[in-house]
């Protein structure tokens, strides 16, 4: 597999944040919202010159092309490769195949591998972007504006790279170190007071946790207030039961969300404590920098991350600063 960076023509421009710090913008995309809530992220990519639409998907360890898609972008599974997927904990066998070239952004990756899966996560779309395609630059997840940018800092320290807040406003966390194996977005979050290992996970509609960590965290099924809510699948042939509850408080970075609702489920062999779903990032804007492994966030007030969405949406998560609760 070979990556090489695309012209200047796509090198948008450059943004300061401070007299030494300079954000390069390599790449903005549009990011379409799809799906039940708009919590499905879109973004166009071409695979052997024909454009496609793929959901974006930052939980995913490599690109998904849907078996309906082939033809489309030329591609035959005859001869291809049986590999070990894993979808809401469980491995199965899957078709791999090699695209001649995938155009993402501001980069060609040529001799591409793709993971095929019998339909689409997202209705008219043809597969998904994952951790293989999504570089080592820094990354913006801006959902509540409908795009998605990467940049090349220069100098900036990590307060500085929520470049859109005032002072003050911008919150971040310590995320775990990147490497070209290991791409995706892991950090810290607090549940009921206990701290977990989320993966940030586009990919997933809403926040999810295991069953296991919901049990850390003092809530069982049976426990006041909690409900089956049906099961949650992912690309896989399996699906597991889920319910959702009510959490006392999930805090990230020093905000505070209060009572919100979450699901959870019997998954194991789980690579994180929890996903944190496209609810959270449509409700943020976040910024994610790989070489200094922060992740600096704002809430953006749009009304979407632990809520109960059978009930009146007045229904709604509240936010404070930690630090001023009492």
């Amino acid at each position: 597999m070979r990556r090489v960076l695309l012209g200047l023509a796509l090198i948008l421009g450059a943004r300061a944040v401070s007299a030494a710090c300079e954000l390069q913008m390599m790449a903005e995309l549009p990011a379409d919202l799809l799906g039940r809530r708009g919590l499905r992220p879109v973004v166009s990519a071409t695979v052997n010159g024909t454009e496609g639409r793929f959901l974006f998907d930052t939980g995913a360890s490599g690109g998904l092309i849907a078996a309906g898609s082939l033809a489309k972008f030329g591609i035959s599974a005859e001869n291809a490769e049986t590999v070990q997927m894993k979808s809401v904990g469980k491995f199965f066998d899957a078709r791999q195949i090699m695209a001649k070239e995938l155009r993402f952004a501001a980069w060609a990756i040529t001799g591409h591998h793709m993971v095929v899966i019998d339909r689409p996560i997202v209705s008219d779309t043809d597969g998904a972007l994952g951790e293989a395609e999504m570089t080592d630059f820094d990354m913006e997840i801006d959902l509540p504006h409908r795009a998605i940018r990467f940049f090349t800092p220069s100098d900036c320290p990590a307060e500085n790279l929520a470049y859109w807040a005032k002072p003050g406003q911008a919150r971040q966390i310590e995320l775990d170190p990147f490497t070209r194996e290991h791409n995706r977005i892991f950090g810290p979050v607090s549940i009921n007071g206990v701290t977990f290992r989320a993966l940030f996970d586009t990919g997933a509609p809403d926040t999810g946790l295991t069953r296991q960590t919901a049990e850390a965290a003092g809530v069982h099924p049976g426990s006041e207030g909690v409900t089956e809510d049906g099961a949650v699948r992912g690309v896989g042939p399996e699906s597991l039961k889920n319910w959702k509850a009510p959490f006392t408080e999930f805090a990230i970075g020093g905000e505070t969300i209060a009572h919100p609702i979450l699901g959870f489920s019997d998954k194991t062999n789980a690579s994180a404590d929890l996903l944190i779903g496209a609810d959270f990032f449509k409700r943020h804007r976040v910024y994610v920098a790989k070489h200094q492994h922060v992740m600096a966030f704002t809430d953006e007030g749009i009304n979407s991350f632990g809520i109960d969405w059978d009930k009146a949406p007045t229904a709604s998560a509240e936010t404070t600063p930690a630090a001023v609760r009492q």
